[in-house]
């Protein structure tokens, strides 16, 4: 395997967001097993060109992050280990397993690589999931992974899902679906928090739909990072 010299992560983002004003097309791939890094690490040495990479830095609210490139150049893949995973207290909506951002100008391609080798969870089983939850904490875990895997243009499928979650009668439950509607951001869902930051049941939860308001025209990776942010204020007033 030919060695390829890395550079720092920060460097490597700041670059693509000077070098690219088209936005790509973006997909998210979540794994469903959460020991999976040193397998993907081995795979994706193989089949791509390494970029970037850096250690979690749990001081600085920064998870571990991998980076390769297709050798074509057309498609990037990002791994993601959140370094919270351990720590429910402070983000209890984390996911919890690892996860792909794939974008590019042909991320077909790599989807379909990635899903022939790995076990991921499709669409249809993370709506399924929302709808079968056997009880809150599981609810919670299907709403987190429904605001990670939705697709960046409305879906009637998610968007059904995730109302209905916004209706549910636990506090936790509802807190979970207005965190993942912020990190989705479809503008389909700004009358939807518009409305429960001044009906809900919980100031709690309107506060929350209030600070997901605020980061709406967020996009991409930043908008996650300032939507977690946002929910660490909440948590910590809780």
């Amino acid at each position: 395997m030919q060695k390829t010299n890395t550079e720092p992560l920060e460097k490597t983002k700041k670059n693509h967001a000077i070098e690219s004003k088209i936005k790509y097309p973006k997909q998210i791939l979540i794994f469903k097993s959460a020991s999976i890094k040193q397998k993907i690490v081995d795979f994706a040495n193989n089949t791509w060109h390494l970029k970037a990479s850096r250690e979690a830095d749990i001081d600085n609210y920064l998870p571990l992050e991998i980076a390769w490139i297709t050798p074509d150049q057309q498609t990037a893949i990002h791994y993601i280990e959140d370094w919270y995973l351990e720590d429910g207290t402070v983000y209890p909506f984390s996911l919890k397993t690892p996860y792909l951002i794939l974008e590019g100008k042909n991320i077909e391609k790599a989807v379909l690589l990635v899903r022939s080798f790995f076990d991921i969870y499709s669409d249809e089983e993370i709506i399924q999931w929302v709808q079968t939850a056997t009880d809150s904490d599981d609810l919670i875990n299907a709403v987190v992974h429904l605001g990670y895997a939705t697709p960046e243009n409305f879906d009637s499928r998610f968007f059904s899902s995730l109302k209905t979650a916004l209706s549910n009668s636990d506090t936790w439950v509802r807190l979970a679906a207005v965190w993942a509607s912020g990190c989705i951001g479809w503008c389909e869902l700004q009358e939807v928090l518009k409305n429960i930051s001044v009906t809900d049941s919980s100031d709690d939860v309107q506060l929350l739909a209030s600070q997901m308001l605020e980061v709406s025209n967020i996009e991409g990776e930043n908008r996650l990072l300032t939507v977690l942010d946002k929910l660490q204020d909440t948590i910590c007033s809780l």
